[in-house]
């Protein structure tokens, strides 16, 4: 099953990113931040939700860890009263080059074995299934019981 060929994969691959990450070392982390870092002003805690595909249940703990340590500044939202508006703090801009390295130097090991062409062809292929599969679940949310 392809799932568990995944996940194996993406265990694999957090942990590898993990032993270069600053505290709390993970990857949901990493995501977000650079989710927040590369884009324009602030990010609503729904585009967050979209892009990660987690609920958000899911996503609070963790953004609230990272405000917690200063990686994260918040602020309500003045179109919607339950919703908050996400930026990086000096402090999480000063570990986001810690943060580009720890990819970087995941994704040289799998070039190491792949080859730019190989790696770059798992990349497109990955972003090819992504959207298969996303055209095949729209309008579904996935809730925790």
């Amino acid at each position: 099953m392809i799932a568990k060929d995944l996940r194996r994969l993406s265990k694999l691959y957090v942990k590898v990113l993990a032993l270069q990450l600053p505290p709390p070392h993970t990857e949901y982390m990493a995501e977000a931040m650079l989710f927040i870092s590369g884009s324009a002003g602030c990010v609503k805690q729904k585009q967050l939700v979209d892009f990660m595909e987690v609920d958000r249940r899911s996503l609070m703990p963790m953004l609230k860890q990272l405000l917690d340590m200063g990686y994260l500044l918040a602020e309500e939202d003045p179109a919607c009263n339950n919703e908050h508006l996400f930026s990086l703090a000096e402090n999480g801009k000063k570990v986001m080059p810690q943060i580009y390295e720890a990819v970087s130097a995941a994704e040289k090991i799998m070039e190491e074995k792949l080859g730019e062409p190989g790696l770059s062809a798992f990349k497109k292929g990955m972003v090819q299934i992504e959207v298969s599969l996303k055209s095949k679940v729209l309008g579904y949310e996935f809730k925790k019981p």
